[in-house]
């Protein structure tokens, strides 16, 4: 992966306040290495002059001396070491605050990115999101945003290392160019070589460790989501069987990863402790007068203990910056990919809905076939048909899910857009065959993705005739389980009746909501439907005729045709 490649995705993904929090971070980290480099270099003199005192005479330090009025070298000695001491601590503090908005920094990027993700799912069209797995984009939202967070903190170790290897650098050159450009040769070798090295390897198990999380996180959703299935199972050998391969799969890769990240700390320590006795004698060769060299000998020293585990963590940010990134190759993808923009546009329904020439295919099947059909508004009509005759995807373009191919939707002669979707949305309740309850109180269920009114809960669970019920129970805050596991099935489908009429719907939509129940209780919920929406238009999709024996107007799906099957009276 190129690294200049990486930092223009990086740039594309991040808002306008992330950058400028990201300059300041890199600017912070420039200040700590200048106290670092001074920290460390300031050791210098106080060893000089503490191991040669008479030193003190001389040049910089009589200076000082006199200006500062000491009478004593002991008492300048000691006044030197406690500025020192306190340097180094106020050096400790600032690299605390440093590390404390650093990693704010960081996990404010994974909350940023993964609300962003999110939403854009939520807001992907439908057809988009059938096309996915869910699995995919919860490891999405957790999983590769924390990736790709964690590639902007190594990205500022990176940083700020390679600012730490120049600062010193330089103060070496400016030492002894020729012993400094030595060890640049040997060290330059030796980093180039383990880079080469692995590279390739990070980047191949980077890519490995992304397809066995996908993998993980499928498996987990298919197993907990069939659940009922799995406990009748008389051996569930085959479903711990993928669990165990995919997980030993994942352990081999982080092994190797955390493996790999170690190496070059490890060849570098040996390198460096190699290089540091090669300096050594190279001084002393020099200049034999193993007093006049202690100075040098202790910058290189002070230089060399700090460099060696910038430039280890240079190669481990390196190192992980090829590891993660197939999290940041994602997190552009899923963010940069186009986005359909849906407004709130009022729209008004009076008198009809009118479906004109609606053509619509799925995956390259052709579903619904120029279809013709007005819904006057308080009117109850049914649509039925075989399974797979076009039915729900119909009703899901009617409800603003589905977009037609051809054709479009009319709401008293105005067409339904992306300008006023949402709107003609709100303006629906849907009932689904399948009622999904999250592990959450009624009322939570209830009020789903929108503001909490007490007063206005009660009153659906009461039209939906299970307040009663809950009243036997704790009530509101009586706890369903997940997707509805405490609930039988009528009960599930009374809190989706409630769930649908919360929203004050001028449609209600039953898409075979009542086809699970057995025939007594769906009569009774039919029934009920058909008492509370009187004054609301009413679509019913179902098989059985008991279910839309109300239903004044019945159309009937035949191979994507839509006809007009009865008239009846009510």
């Amino acid at each position: 992966m190129s690294f200049i490649n990486s930092l223009n995705k990086i740039a594309i993904i991040l808002t306008a306040k992330d950058k400028k929090k990201l300059i300041g971070l890199v600017f912070l980290s420039f200040i700590i290495t200048l106290i670092e480099t001074i920290g460390i270099f300031s050791i210098v003199p106080f060893i000089a002059i503490a191991s040669n005192p008479a030193l003190i005479s001389t040049g910089f330090y009589m200076k000082l001396y006199n200006i500062l009025g000491f009478t004593s070298i002991p008492s300048f000695l000691i006044l030197f070491g406690l500025i020192l001491t306190g340097f180094f601590i106020l050096r400790g503090i600032y690299s605390i605050l440093h590390s404390y908005l650093l990693n704010s920094y960081v996990f404010g990027i994974f909350r940023s990115i993964s609300r962003r993700l999110f939403q854009n799912y939520i807001n992907m069209p439908y057809s988009d999101f059938a096309n996915r797995n869910s699995a995919d984009l919860i490891k999405s939202i957790t999983s590769e945003a924390m990736y790709f967070s964690f590639i902007l903190q190594y990205l500022l170790f990176f940083l700020s290392d390679i600012m730490i290897l120049v600062c010193f650098y330089i103060v070496l050159l400016l030492v002894n160019i020729k012993a400094t450009l030595i060890l640049s040769v040997v060290l330059g070798v030796k980093v180039f070589a383990l880079t080469k090295i692995t590279s390739k390897i990070m980047k191949d198990e980077g890519v490995k460790r992304e397809s066995f999380d996908k993998r993980l996180y499928k498996i987990l959703t298919e197993t907990f989501g069939n659940f009922k299935f799995i406990k009748m199972l008389p051996d569930k050998k085959n479903i711990l069987k993928k669990m165990s391969d995919i997980t030993e799969q994942i352990t081999r890769t982080q092994t190797t990863y955390y493996t790999f990240m170690t190496i070059p700390k490890n060849i570098l320590e040996t390198i460096g402790f190699a290089s540091l006795l090669l300096v050594i004698v190279f001084f002393i060769y020099k200049y034999s007068d193993s007093a006049f060299i202690l100075p040098f000998i202790s910058v290189y020293v002070m230089a060399l203990y700090r460099m060696f585990p910038a430039l280890s963590r240079i190669l481990g940010s390196h190192n992980y910056l090829v590891f993660g990134s197939r999290g940041l190759d994602i997190v552009f993808k899923e963010l940069t990919g186009k986005i359909e923009v849906e407004n709130n546009e009022k729209i008004e329904f009076t008198k009809k809905i009118e479906i004109r020439n609606v053509n619509f295919s799925f995956e390259g099947r052709e579903i619904l076939k120029n279809i013709n059909m007005i819904i006057e508004k308080g009117s109850k009509i049914a649509i039925i048909g075989e399974s797979g005759s076009g039915k729900t995807t119909l009703v899901d373009i009617i409800i603003g899910i589905y977009k037609p191919e051809e054709g479009n939707i009319f709401i008293d002669d105005i067409a339904i857009t992306n300008e006023n979707i949402k709107d003609w949305r709100q303006k629906i309740g849907y009932i689904p065959q399948s009622i999904y309850l999250f592990d959450g109180t009624v009322a939570e269920n209830v009020c789903f993705g929108l503001d909490y009114d007490e007063q206005k809960i009660i009153k659906a669970l009461k039209k939906a005739n299970i307040y009663d019920f809950l009243r036997q129970k704790e009530g509101l805050n009586t706890l369903v389980g997940e997707n509805g596991i405490k609930l039988s099935g009528g009960q599930k489908q009374r809190i989706g009746i409630a769930r649908a009429l919360y929203r004050d719907p001028e449609i209600l939509v039953l898409d075979e909501a009542t086809s699970a129940l057995d025939g007594e209780i769906e009569n009774r919920i039919i029934e009920e439907v058909f008492n509370l929406s009187e004054n609301i238009t009413l679509v019913i999709i179902a098989h059985r005729k008991n279910t839309i024996k109300r239903c004044k107007i019945i159309y009937e799906f035949n191979n994507g045709i839509l006809n007009l099957s009865t008239h009846q009276d009510v």
